[in-house]
């Protein structure tokens, strides 16, 4: 069962990648505006990105973000030590390299926390659980 570790780290980031990854905090006055939502009806629009939000955005996107979707999931079903430790690098670069908050009413969310967490799980547990064939 232990050698089953990174396989599940694999699939938290899979998860993670359709989570927000950041979010925007507009401050006091995402109140007031929230208030004002409220008094005509309407409803706040989401203030937040995913993982593949951001992948899919044709401006400010970018496909390094799909590098390490794919990246992971061939780890896990690759399932040996070396690519737990080659994949997860590149799943690691592919997110260094992925676009980054542009604004400071932007901040990272718990997706993103959740990645980065799953990706170092992967790597760790693939090294100490995973023998060697």
């Amino acid at each position: 069962m232990r050698d089953h570790i990174p396989r599940i780290c694999a699939g938290v980031v899979v998860l993670a990648f359709f989570l927000p990854w950041v979010k925007a905090d507009l401050g006091p006055m995402g109140d007031v505006v929230e208030r004002l939502a409220e008094l005509t009806g309407e409803e706040m629009p989401d203030l937040s990105l995913s993982g593949y939000d951001w992948a899919t955005d044709t401006e400010n996107g970018s496909s390094f973000l799909f590098a390490l979707l794919a990246s992971v999931i061939a780890a896990g079903l690759l399932h040996q030590k070396r690519n737990y430790v080659a994949l997860g690098i590149l799943a690691g670069a592919s997110l260094i390299a992925g676009p980054m908050p542009a604004s400071d009413a932007m901040s990272f969310s718990y997706g993103f926390f959740l990645t980065i967490i799953g990706i170092l799980a992967m790597i760790v547990s693939g090294v100490i659980f995973v023998e060697e064939d």
